[in-house]
């Protein structure tokens, strides 16, 4: 089953729930996030000698004060700072710090600046920190005191490891909020955030541990929407590959794709389709382009259809086909809209739809009623036209971008990214974790459009197509930055890493 990512409002919610609905105590999930960082302490080998906690003064903070007294209560050594008045501690928080009070352990408030001066000793002696400031409930920017002190964790050198989410960070949107922590670990609780996979938030979260604090039931767990796939998901989703199996068994792919200046990308985006495991793979575009495509890929079929664009004569190819990919180099012709519209409108085509085919819809100011079972690619500037946003305001709520147009234009949205996330009309949304910077060259994105197109052709549904393409794509650089450096790595490569990497 994919892995559920929640935002802060939905475990917020979960938590309101076992405690109001299943009896269980706030205060006891409390006690089962702190060990949860405990036992992090332990065994990642990141917190050699006293663990300094720096706490504030909300329900994080309190998981912090229940840190320092489990290390303590186990034997380990610890100090801690609580940045702000102890007077601002309430609830379970306050319950943490009277614990630690009437066993004799010292916390020592931080109420102005000489005070975190004055604690400058407490970090040098330290062998790690705990970051127990913020968690997911920042919603304004770092300032004052709670930034000072996030200054001096990151500059004291010391291993950090962060509860929840790395102070500074927002939790449902990977943004930084003035300053965050840069911790090595991160240890949140029952489930992630997607802050931990969204950037800039991903670069401060360091190695990510889920600690269970309770048992969710099924009916809560169903209703997250967000999600992201694990190693079981992929074996599943694969393709089956019969001992009986012929060409056709294995689905059609319809590349549309390439111009003049621009073939290779249709080589990309086709030999990607034939290394995912297509059965037939063709490859339409312009008459002048034939022989390029027949040396480059001889195991691809070529048709001539988009020097002179004959409407039924393309229609009857895309209908012939089990799945169609649209728009990588197609370039801005006039018969480029019209045959993006002709795929969309065509009822229960599976479709990617790709660069310069979203480029014609953005231009043309619109997108037709979507009867294909579509899947559309844009990267943060494509996405950008195509909603009449910037690209600052895509990358402000990626998650919530997606999920919205998804909606709106009744087709699957993959929104390409250092984090892709790929939204679903229904709702549900997926962030993809896998991949490199090596994958940041021209063509990496024909690859993938391929990649759908041919899982698609071999029976799965958009959705799973898409998520399972982007996790596989994100591997297959893996896989090329490993045997060619992260600074050479070829969309060819990805590509031809495919069948490995789906073998695996």
């Amino acid at each position: 089953m994919p892995q559920k990512i929640v935002s802060a409002g939905e475990m917020r919610g979960i938590e309101t729930a076992l405690a109001d609905g299943l009896g269980v105590p706030a205060l006891l999930l409390m006690e089962n996030a702190a060990f949860g960082v405990t036992k992090a302490l332990s065994e990642s080998g990141c917190c050699d000698g006293r663990a300094l906690v720096v706490c504030g003064t909300g329900n994080n903070g309190g998981d912090g004060l229940a840190v320092l007294r489990q290390r303590i209560a186990s034997g380990g050594k610890g100090d801690a700072l609580l940045i702000g008045s102890p007077d601002r501690l309430r609830g379970d928080a306050r319950v943490q710090w009277e614990m630690l009070e009437k066993a004799g352990v010292i916390v020592r408030p931080v109420e102005k600046p000489g005070d975190l001066e004055a604690a400058a000793g407490l970090f040098d002696k330290a062998g790690c920190i705990v970051d127990a400031l913020f968690g997911t409930g920042l919603s304004r920017p770092v300032e004052g005191l709670h930034r000072a002190a996030i200054e001096m964790m990151n500059a004291s050198g010391k291993p950090v490891v962060a509860v929840d989410v790395p102070s500074g960070v927002e939790s449902d949107t990977g943004r930084v909020r003035g300053a965050a922590v840069r911790a090595e670990v991160t240890v949140t609780f029952q489930y992630p955030k997607p802050g931990h996979f969204l950037f800039p938030g991903k670069t401060h979260t360091g190695r990510l541990i889920v600690h269970a604090i309770a048992i969710v039931p099924p009916r809560l767990h169903d209703a997250i929407e967000l999600e992201r796939l694990v190693e079981s998901d992929v074996r599943a989703l694969l393709p089956p590959r019969p001992a009986d199996a012929h060409k056709g068994s294995f689905g059609r792919a319809g590349i549309v794709a390439g111009s003049m200046g621009m073939a290779g990308a249709g080589v990309m985006c086709a030999r990607a389709a034939l290394k995912a495991g297509a059965g037939l793979v063709t490859l339409c575009s312009s008459e002048e382009l034939g022989p390029v495509y027949q040396a480059a890929l001889p195991e691809a079929m070529f048709l001539p259809l988009l020097s002179f664009f004959d409407e039924p004569e393309f229609l009857d190819f895309v209908r012939k086909c089990t799945a169609v990919a649209i728009g990588p180099g197609l370039g801005r012709a006039p018969h480029v809209l019209r045959a993006v519209e002709a795929v969309l409108t065509t009822d229960d085509l599976p479709a990617v739809v790709d660069a310069d085919a979203l480029n014609a819809l953005s231009e043309a100011g619109r997108i037709p009623p979507v009867r294909a079972k579509a899947v559309f690619t844009p990267h943060v500037g494509e996405m950008a036209r195509l909603c009449g946003l910037s690209a600052a305001e895509v990358l402000q709520d990626p998650i919530g971008c997606a999920k919205k147009y998804a909606r709106e234009w009744n087709a699957v949205v993959v929104l390409k990214s250092a984090a892709t996330v790929v939204a679903h009309p229904d709702g549900r949304a997926c962030i993809n974790a896998t991949g490199t910077p090596a994958m940041a060259k021209g063509g990496t994105g024909d690859v993938l459009c391929g990649l759908i197109a041919a899982l698609m052709a071999q029976g799965l549904r958009p959705y799973a197509a898409a998520s399972l393409g982007c996790h596989l794509l994100g591997l297959a650089g893996v896989r090329a930055e490993n045997s060619v450096g992260a600074y050479g790595v070829l969309s060819s490569e990805i590509a031809d890493a495919l069948s490995l990497i789906m073998q695996r």
